[in-house]
């Protein structure tokens, strides 16, 4: 009789966490593939004004536009990975039980904090649509940027949401 895989448990291998697992390291890839696009640019800006002394009009706003998809779209693999920085100087002294609870008083501040700048960030790509906002030279749209930013941190809150429940019921950070 073949068993059947549970699309949601605590085990470190289930059907929900594996397909969230290769969601999220594709959209990482876009963030490796918006890093190489910066560096070609930059070096061929770079060449260019070194050799014809001109400087290829636009690298600055692009490496901009760019950075949007380097820091939001590598976000969410991050998140699910615990990959944040932490600063457990004073937490490391208190009993595992108080750490524990702040580590899930952190979690759940998080991500309140992260629910209100999904829904800022896409409130202000409104604004920026309905005000024709646009790079100054390279003149590209700025409002996409802003959906995708915030769409980029609704895969956030849904790592956020399944690390605490992991959390909460296991009582430490699970292992990926």
């Amino acid at each position: 009789m073949e068993k059947k895989e549970k699309f949601w448990s605590l085990e470190k291998n289930n059907a929900l966490e594996n397909v969230i697992d290769k969601i999220f390291k594709l959209v990482s890839m876009v963030a490796i593939l918006a890093t190489v696009i910066i560096m070609v640019i930059t070096v061929a800006d770079v060449i260019l004004r070194a050799v014809a002394s001109k400087s290829v009009q636009g690298v600055m706003e692009l490496t901009q536009f760019l950075m949007v998809f380097v820091c939001y779209f590598s976000m969410p693999w991050v998140t699910w990975q615990f990959g944040h920085i932490k600063v457990d100087l004073l937490t490391t002294k208190l009993p595992e039980k108080a750490q524990g609870v702040i580590l899930v008083i952190d979690k759940l501040l998080c991500i309140v904090f992260t629910a209100l700048m999904i829904f800022e960030v896409w409130k202000q790509g409104g604004q920026a649509k309905i005000m024709h906002s646009v790079g100054a030279v390279t003149r590209i749209p700025v409002y996409p940027f802003y959906y995708v930013t915030s769409i980029m941190m609704v895969f956030v809150l849904v790592a956020m949401i399944i690390n605490i429940i992991s959390l909460a019921a296991l009582g430490k950070e699970k292992d990926r």
